[in-house]
């Protein structure tokens, strides 16, 4: 192995002299598993960071950490694997992240859906606008409804002029027809036994709110 990429280290304390101790070990832990394998660490790309996370009413505070001399940056939020990530775990810029997208793949699919048959413009919405909402759903997925209800309303416009019936309001029916699950549906479906039966309630309330709209 020549080269390692998002490689994170977790420590969990109850005060920033407790998380430095820690860190600093994990980071000679890994200082000498990269020697022994003839790697080296560095920060010198600016990818590396570091971050505190606690619950939003807890004062926030800085740690110092260094690797191979090297100071690490602390910032309040991080884009890991495509999300991201504040040290709030609160997901509102993540959702407003995705929203965008899908909202440019709207107007795209609006301005050019002409010129494509009904077969393309479903896989149009499976391959892109729906990849966009699943990916890492059940994450962020707990936004809430004022945000997921926004995901619904674009991808029931998509789904009437698919279905070619503007005046077509029942979203279910426009689901049945395309043969697609709701956002709250497709988190659900991707979520463990346990989690699924928590949220269960909010499901229902999601899919009563886009009805009523």
């Amino acid at each position: 192995m020549a080269y390692a990429d998002d490689v994170v280290i977790f420590a969990d304390g109850d005060s920033k002299e407790e998380l430095e101790e820690k860190l600093e070990d994990e980071i000679r832990i890994l200082n000498r598993w990269s020697s022994v394998n003839g790697m080296t660490v560095s920060v010198q790309n600016q990818k590396t960071k570091c971050m505190v996370v606690s619950p939003a009413r807890k004062p926030k505070f800085v740690i110092n950490m260094t690797i191979n001399g090297q100071q690490v940056e602390c910032v309040d939020k991080f884009k890991y694997l495509g999300v991201l990530i504040s040290n709030t775990l609160k997901w509102d810029e993540q959702f407003s992240c995705v929203l965008t997208k899908l909202q440019r793949l709207h107007f795209f699919f609006k301005k050019s859906h002409y010129y494509f048959e009904k077969s393309s413009m479903l896989l149009f919405v499976n391959g892109l606008f729906l990849f966009v909402i699943d990916y890492c759903l059940p994450i962020w997925g707990c936004v809430g409804t004022q945000f997921l209800t926004k995901t619904v309303k674009l991808l029931e416009r998509i789904l009437q002029t698919i279905v070619n019936d503007e005046g077509l309001q029942d979203f279910h029916f426009l689901l049945e027809r395309a043969n697609m699950l709701a956002t709250s549906e497709r988190m659900f479906c991707r979520l463990p036994s346990e989690m699924s039966k928590k949220r269960s309630t909010e499901k229902n309330v999601i899919l009563k709110n886009v009805n009523k709209t």
